[in-house]
């Protein structure tokens, strides 16, 4: 089911809706994320030892390395709004739209639909980054798809 492109199922992004109110460091589309299950409740840990020190590990390096721009895409295992996401977010642009509310595949996924934004697009300034999309079909995650270009 769903829409296609080149054989491949493609994601249709759902509108979340807005709330009139809003956490102050969170966006509001992200409190009513939050409010309809689709993101781990705040002060909720779900990240582990191995994953703090995996993303400490990760941005030390690109600390280290001085590394003035960056993109920065794959499949981090932690979900939006949860404590490793938010260090990622913080310091790069989330560049996957806030209408995607899973990067999960459920057809393909061994729990099958789980709502989860995993997979990450962070970059930072002078890419930008548009048509931004989700294709089903090839993996227990969809594949992010992008246009980057440097300003």
């Amino acid at each position: 089911g769903g829409p296609r492109r080149g054989g491949q199922r493609v994601a249709r992004p759902v509108a979340p809706a807005v709330g009139e109110r809003g956490a102050p460091a969170e966006r509001p589309e992200l409190l009513e994320l939050r409010e309809a299950g689709q993101l781990p409740e705040a002060g909720v840990v779900e990240a582990d030892d191995h994953q703090r020190e995996d993303a400490k590990a990760l941005l030390d390096f690109l600390d280290d390395a001085e590394l003035p721009d960056v993109v920065l895409c794959g499949d981090f295992n932690a979900p939006r709004g949860g404590e490793i996401f938010a260090k990622f977010a913080a310091r790069y642009r989330d560049n996957i739209p806030l209408s995607y509310t899973t990067s999960i595949d459920g057809s393909l996924h061994y729990c099958g639909n789980l709502e989860r934004m995993v997979d990450g697009l962070f970059s930072s300034y002078p890419y930008e980054v548009s048509d931004v999309g989700l294709v089903g079909g090839l993996s227990d995650h969809m594949a992010v798809t992008a246009t980057v270009s440097r300003t």
